[in-house]
């Protein structure tokens, strides 16, 4: 078995010397120095107390559970590759992406509520009442009435200020970014190197991966030095999982991983099991370099822009991928802004469109009167009808103007006949009198 010492452990792992020996003897392991010699079953052991302290479940639990997880995919496994993209969030199919990076969110989210990362000061408001518990109002800078709140810090029980780590904000569309070229390299680069089997697939193993990190120019400069600390029987794939879809990995590989989509590659779980063990490397890395970027500028929300800074640092000696991550990158986050402004005047055009059908009470009078009750009728048909009312926009508008119109006229006219019948009475009665 191959081993290394604490200094070595912790540089592969961008942490300090003491806090990986204060790890390990919270595991149970008995290290001193800095020069200890740490095994493969130490590893194991600290990766097993750490995911008892961060609470993951008893290993036996865990079988019964993959075990019901494997019987459903095997029995489902088209159905779930079938289900994979319908899957994925609306925000990754307009950025371009096939990952989701909603989990990519999540995980970072997870990750930074560690203690080391725990470094801002908690706040939270609280509205500010009268002596009847009514919420004060002011004005604010725009002129309109919001409540008034104060900002204060929160404390434990004991007095104490409590801490929280940063926020994570268009960060996780550059990570999906950085996986989903990676993912593409290692795999072009492995099938270049393999043969097509009997049934005309290439099979991707472990082996063939790690072989195409060492021996590929450009990947071997950036993973190389990473595969030192992989074991074989290291479950990092299940370590990355956040969301409900399994197989997100699997399908991007076999589907959409080459230019063009593909059906001719084979993902082994071993396999899928190293490249876990990049990505799992490779976001700690980015995490790290993000967190010390954003705190060095002493700020509190983790972007895409503080990622770009671990992208130069990471893909320092391979400018080829470094490159295409970036123009990726790039790409991404513009589709991106580009549809959530197309969003924002839809949404602005919908809002004018619905105050002009009267479905908000409007400002103005006789127009007012027509448009109110309409929606009073509106709401007493059932929903069925109410849709054919928004499919012909320009037919309400143009009813709308015709009945205030009709309106006006009948408030002009009727007055008059009404008091030409009186009058058209009176004369009959005087009539009547004058005949007895």
């Amino acid at each position: 078995m191959a081993s290394t010492n604490v200094t070595s452990f912790a540089a592969e792992l961008k942490m300090p010397v003491e806090m990986l020996l204060e790890q390990f003897r919270s595991a149970g392991v008995d290290k001193h120095s800095a020069d200890d010699a740490v095994t493969e079953s130490d590893k194991e052991r600290l990766l097993t107390a750490l995911r008892r302290a961060h609470g993951a479940e008893e290993a036996p639990k865990k079988k019964t559970v993959e075990k019901k997880k494997k019987e459903v995919s095997d029995s489902d496994a088209e159905d779930d590759v079938e289900k994979v993209d319908k899957s994925l969030s609306r925000n990754a199919s307009r950025a371009g992406l096939y990952l989701n990076p909603n989990d990519r969110k999540k995980w970072l989210d997870e990750h930074y509520e560690s203690k080391d990362y725990q470094v801002y000061p908690k706040y939270e408001t609280i509205k500010k009442t009268d002596k009847k518990g009514n919420v004060l109002m002011k004005e604010n800078s725009n002129g309109k009435m919001v409540e008034d709140v104060i900002r204060q810090e929160v404390v434990d029980k004991d007095g104490k200020q409590v801490y929280e780590g940063p926020t994570v904000s268009g960060a996780q569309y550059a990570l999906t970014v950085i996986e989903e070229v990676m993912c593409r390299k290692i795999v072009d680069a492995s099938c270049k190197r393999l043969k097509k089997d009997v049934a005309g697939l290439y099979c991707l193993t472990d082996d063939v991966v790690l072989d195409t990190i060492k021996l590929d120019e450009e990947l071997n400069p950036v993973f190389g030095h990473y595969l030192r600390s992989y074991v074989s029987n290291g479950k990092y794939h299940h370590t990355l999982i956040t969301g409900k879809n399994k197989n997100e990995l699997t399908t991007f590989v076999e589907k959409h991983c080459l230019d063009g989509g593909n059906t001719s590659i084979k993902l082994d779980d071993s396999a899928k099991n190293a490249i876990a063990f990049v990505f799992s490397q490779t976001r700690r890395f980015l995490a790290e370099v993000a967190f010390r970027s954003v705190h060095c500028h002493h700020k509190k929300t983790i972007s895409e822009d503080e990622v770009e800074v671990g992208i130069h640092a990471l893909f320092l000696d391979a400018p080829n991928l470094k490159k295409s991550v970036l123009l990726k990158l790039e790409n991404c986050m513009t589709s991106f802004e580009k549809a959530k402004k197309e969003d924002k005047v839809r949404a602005e055009e919908e809002k004018k469109r619905a105050e002009e059908n009267g479905e908000e009470p409007p400002k103005k009078g006789r127009k007012a009167k027509g448009s109110t009750e309409k929606t009073t009728k509106a709401t007493k048909k059932p929903a069925g009808k109410k849709s054919k009312k928004e499919e012909s926009e320009s037919e309400s508008e143009s009813e709308s103007e015709s009945e205030s119109e009709e309106e006006e006229e009948e408030e002009e006219v009727a007055p008059p006949k009404k008091v030409q019948k009186k009058g058209q009475k009176k004369a009959k009665e005087e009539s009547d009198e004058d005949d007895e």
